[in-house]
Parts: C-alpha cells; structure tokens; sequence
C-alpha cells in the first residue's frame, strides 16, 4: 500500500509498505482524509523530538472500516472512525517507524469496549482510547478539523472556567482559531488574538475574535491593558510555541490570571517575568494541561451537529494524497490554516 513517509529530515514521499494486519481486536480500514497540523510539519523538519526516522508521518485521519478482527465486536463494515494508524506510536510496520503512522491506505483502530469487557483491560493502549465513530453523514474532510475542536474544547475544559472572562490566544494557526471559537462557546466576555501573518488576523475576527492584533514581546503587556480597559487578562493561552511571548504574558495578567500553555515545543525554554518591580500581579499560575479528546467526542459531535461549530471554518485547503510532498508550500502561503488531505484522490486495491 501507499504511504506518506518520512524518509529524513526535509523529504517526505509516498512509498509502498506492507499493509497492517488486525489482530483479533481489530479493524482494517481504509483512510479517506486527514489533516495534517504543526506536528507533522515539525516531524517533516526533523525539529520533533522523536527522530526515529523512515517513519510513516500523520495522525488526523478518519477510516472505513472494511475487515472486522474476530473479537470486534463495536464496530461494524461501513463505520467512520476516527485516529486510525498504519502502526502505533513506538511500534513499526516493516522497517518503519510510526511517527504516529495514520497517512497510508490501510489503518487499524482498535475496539477497546470489547476489549475490556473481555477483561483484557491491561493490554489496552492509550491511543486507541482515541478510536471513535463519527456518524453517517460526516464529510471525511473535516476530521482534522474535528480533532482540533475535541483538542482544544478538552483542553480548555481542563485548564479553567472561561465564562466571562477576558481570553487571549496567542497563535492563528489551527489550533488558535479553534480556540477562539471553543472560547466564545464556553462564555469568553472577550477573546483578543495575537498573531503575525495578516490573514490569519482577518480569519481570527471572521470566526469570533474581538480584536486580532499583531504586537513585538515588548508591546504586548501595555496593548492588552488598552484592550481590556486597563484590566488585563484572566485567561492567557499560548498556542504558537512563542517563547519571548511567553515570557511577557504576565505583565498582562489581571490578578488571578492563568497562562495555560499549549504550543511550546521540546527544546524550548522560557523565563517568566514576576517582580515587585513590574506590573505583574503577584497573584497568577502557570498551567499545563492535556486534552481528552475521547471524553469528549460526543459533545463535540453536538456542536458540529447543531451548527455551533463548523469543521470548515478553520480549514482553508484540500490536497489530493499523491500531492502530499508539496505540502509545506502549501502550509506556508500566507492564506493557509488548516490542510486536509483527500486519500479518495486515486481507487486504491485491496
């Protein structure tokens, strides 16, 4: 079968691999989109911090189910799920690694729910706490987004209360525009977005901020008391990986403010500004959270079901699958947020 591998740093290609087998647990499924996001792209630059290269690249992705293991038992032919891989995270395919391993063909996701109620609890994987089914009618094209709103509605979930808050969001990527929105549904009096590239700001305020703003480390803590009549900001979110953003953040804060930090990448490091010297609050936390997409997805579904949150809102480009090796040009153009890629570009043999 095809797969979007990266060979090393700096080249991607699609390559023949041998084709997963499900164990009795599990089922084969063929891809039919995925998006693809930051973390591929710094897998593609070798800036990840997992370089176990060839590796089969993606994680974004929504199958069909078409074999169903022996012990399957919660699934059935013709389901959409979502987060399938080629190979697990930390396991191979041949002689490739997965770094996270969903761009090919053919997937696998795992029915967990008969699994543990065969009381083989242990043997469950963490990722696949992530399969889930979409209903009928979902456009495979907008599981990238998806997984964006699941990740970032869990997360902010877990980071704090938002309702009536003042909300900055620093990033206009993907995630960043998903946050706006997840924002404003949780209650944000205020949402203020902070980026570079001009047309992400303009994509910002078109999905709900009110006020997208581009500013210097050294600007910033002044522009958002401007911005939150004098205020400052109860809830600050770092979606870019900016480090000497970061670090200005809190002589922004109300009292009792939060950072929660979701973009900064391995090797990163920064130091918080807090002195009694500055207009930093002497009150305020730092905050580290994970999402639970699995927990979840079905409030999500109901969102994007009564119209809440559109999939396609953040998404701004589809690219057939044989096209993959262009893909950060394509991520690059100054228009571009969210990627999907569109694995029913060729019929592909089973």
């Amino acid at each position: 079968m095809r797969a979007a591998v990266v060979l090393e740093p700096g080249r991607l290609e699609i390559v023949d691999v041998p084709d997963p087998v499900p164990g009795p647990y599990q089922v084969k499924l063929r891809t039919l989109a995925a998006g693809i996001c930051g973390t591929d792209r710094h897998i593609i630059e070798g800036t990840f911090y997992r370089s176990d290269y060839p590796a089969i690249l993606g994680h974004e992705s929504v199958g069909e189910v078409v074999e169903l293991g022996s012990a399957v038992r919660n699934f059935k032919p013709g389901d959409m799920v979502l987060r399938t891989y080629a190979a697990r995270p930390g396991e191979r395919l041949g002689p490739y690694a997965s770094m996270l391993g969903s761009f090919a063909d053919w997937t696998l996701a795992t029915d967990t729910i008969a699994q543990a109620a065969d009381g083989r609890e242990a043997e469950i994987k963490p990722y696949d706490r992530m399969h889930k089914i979409v209903p009928p009618g979902f456009d495979p094209i907008d599981a990238g987004a998806f997984i964006a709103l699941k990740e970032t509605l869990s997360w902010l979930r877990r980071l704090t209360d938002v309702s009536g808050k003042r909300v900055l969001i620093v990033g206009t990527g993907p995630a960043g525009l998903a946050f706006v929105q997840v924002a404003k549904l949780l209650g944000a009096a205020q949402v203020v977005v902070l980026g570079r590239r001009e047309g992400r700001l303009a994509h910002a305020r078109r999905v709900g901020a009110d006020a997208a703003v581009s500013a210097s480390a050294a600007e910033l803590p002044e522009l958002l008391r401007e911005l939150t009549d004098g205020r400052g900001i109860d809830v600050a979110i770092e979606a870019a990986g900016t480090v000497d953003i970061l670090e200005a953040i809190p002589d922004g804060l109300a009292r009792g403010g939060i950072i929660g930090v979701y973009g900064i990448s391995n090797g990163q490091s920064a130091t918080l500004r807090w002195g009694w010297n500055r207009p930093t609050p002497r009150t305020w936390s730092l905050r580290f959270e994970e999402p639970d997409e699995a927990g979840i997805h079905d409030e999500a579904l109901e969102l994007v079901r009564t119209g809440r949150f559109q999939p396609k809102s953040i998404l701004t480009h589809v690219i057939p699958f044989a096209q993959i090796g262009g893909v950060l040009q394509v991520m690059g153009r100054e228009e571009a947020c969210k990627v999907a890629i569109d694995f029913r570009d060729t019929a592909v043999p089973r």
